[in-house]
C-alpha cells in the first residue's frame, strides 16, 4: 500500500504491469482528492505497439512454429497486451478523477502524443 496525499492506493505488480485501485477510507470519512503539480508521466502507446510488432512480426517468425521458445514468445506478447490494457484503464481512472497525465517518449522528459 502506498499513501498518496490523504488517500491510500493498493497496488499489485504483475510482471511488467501495474494494477492500482483506490481503497475506501476507513471510518466513513470522505477521501480528499490529491492534486499534482505536474501531469503524471505515462509511456506513449507507441512503445507497446512497437514491442508487439517486433515480437509478432520478427521474433515469433524467426523462431518458427515448432520452436520450443514459441510458447514463451506468445506469453510475452500476451503480457505486453495486458500491460497496454492496464495502462488504458489507469488513464481512464485518471480522467475520471481529473488527474492530468501526459505521454512520454523517453526518460528525458520528451512530451508528445
Amino acid at each position: 500500500m502506498v499513501a498518496v496525499g490523504e488517500g491510500v492506493v493498493s497496488c499489485e505488480t504483475v510482471k511488467i504491469s501495474l494494477k492500482c485501485r483506490p481503497q475506501q477510507p476507513q471510518n466513513g470519512s470522505r477521501m480528499i482528492e490529491k492534486t499534482f503539480a505536474h501531469p503524471v508521466p505515462l509511456p506513449s502507446h507507441i512503445h507497446y505497439e512497437l514491442l508487439l510488432q517486433l515480437l509478432e512480426q520478427q521474433t515469433a517468425r524467426a523462431l518458427g512454429y515448432e520452436s520450443p521458445y514459441r510458447e514463451q514468445v506468445l506469453e510475452l506478447i500476451a503480457t505486453v497486451r495486458k500491460a497496454l490494457s492496464q495502462q488504458k484503464r489507469l488513464e481512464e481512472s485518471c480522467q475520471r478523477d481529473k488527474i492530468a497525465f501526459e505521454y512520454r517518449w523517453s526518460l528525458h522528459g520528451d512530451k508528445s502524443e
